[in-house]
């Protein structure tokens, strides 16, 4: 359980980040996967990472235990940890290609 708080932490910072990134662009009362598909539509970020962001996403969401719809006593393990850092690590690479470069 403790691998699965991580990710669920690891998807609380890639929602701000993305929030951050496109404030005043998608509303705020818009979705974590609207703005990841806005990032992916736009080619801000490639459609890889938009997947492996809701994937974070949804995992994260099994934080709320009536959505949970396994028994997760040791379901998740420290790749699932890994992949979810790889992708908020892939995020802030692809936002800061995206944004240091001039168009």
């Amino acid at each position: 359980m403790i691998i699965k708080e991580g990710i669920c932490l690891v998807g609380s910072i890639c929602e701000s980040v993305t929030k951050d990134v496109l404030e005043g662009v998608v509303g705020k009362k818009r979705g974590y996967k609207d703005r990841t598909q806005y990032l992916s539509d736009n080619e801000i970020i490639d459609g890889d990472l938009k997947d492996e962001l809701d994937w974070v996403w949804d995992t994260r969401n099994n934080e709320h235990l009536f959505l949970v719809e396994i028994r997760e006593h040791e379901h998740y393990k420290l790749p699932d940890y890994n992949r979810a850092i790889r992708a908020l690590k892939k995020l802030r690479d692809q936002l800061d290609e995206h944004f240091s470069h001039p168009f």
